[in-house]
């Protein structure tokens, strides 16, 4: 392969540069203490306007730090795009190039209003969850070694489990069943969710458990296994 000229691949660097989908601005060395902005793409020109100001820039000691040190900075900063009134939320990060830091900023209000949807979302869910009659857990499997199911642990609790066990979500998530209601393995539940896994199909079932500082109780319930 013949080589390529040096001038090819500034034009490529070049091209790249105000193609990418990410607002970048660059700044230069020109002395120990003083970084100078010297190159806008359009990305960011559409943000901020040709000569973004001061507003719109990552502080001064920021850029002076990662010229230094070679660390890398990011962050989650709220600035206004030129022509808008209202603030826009940006990715920002910065690193350091040879002699130069190049500084980039991803709109981040999708992502954000993504989130905000998910957590409104698992609020509504939590709600419905909390104000059934009906006790709804979900537990995940523990293997060992071999593979083969040794316990469960709890992943989720409505309010109702909580009323039922006598324990808060914060005692029951993160913990192993056999640790908290050793008795489903001598009432036989243990053995019907290992063959529910197996099958795949869903049991309705009455069962019987203790915790180890309560009294038997009894409890009629529908279990399904939806993943391993």
């Amino acid at each position: 392969m013949p080589p390529v000229p040096p001038s090819l691949f500034t034009i490529i660097a070049e091209r790249l540069f105000q193609a990418s989908p990410n607002g970048v601005l660059v700044y230069q060395s020109v002395s120990p203490d003083e970084l100078r902005l010297v190159l806008v793409n359009a990305r960011a020109e559409q943000f901020f306007g040709p000569s973004p100001d001061l507003t719109s820039q990552v502080a001064a000691d920021v850029l002076r730090h990662v010229f230094r040190t070679g660390e890398i900075y990011h962050n989650e900063l709220e600035l206004r795009p030129v022509d808008h009134s209202e603030l826009t939320g940006y990715d920002v990060s910065a690193v350091r190039m040879d002699e130069c830091v190049a500084v980039f900023y991803t709109d981040s209000t999708a992502r954000r209003q993504a989130q905000k949807a998910e957590r409104e979302q698992a609020e509504r869910t939590k709600f419905i969850l909390d104000n059934v009659l009906t006790a709804i857990a979900t537990l995940d499997a523990v293997r060992d070694s071999s593979g083969q199911v040794i316990d469960f642990v709890y992943t989720m609790v409505n309010q109702m489990v909580e009323q039922l066990s006598g324990l808060s979500a914060a005692q029951l998530v993160g913990q192993r069943l056999l640790t908290l209601f050793p008795g489903t393995q001598a009432s036989g539940l243990f053995a019907k969710w290992i063959r529910l896994m197996e099958t795949g199909e869903p049991a309705h079932f009455l069962n019987i458990f203790s915790r180890k500082t309560s009294t038997p109780g009894t409890r009629r319930g529908r279990y399904v296994w939806a993943t391993d």
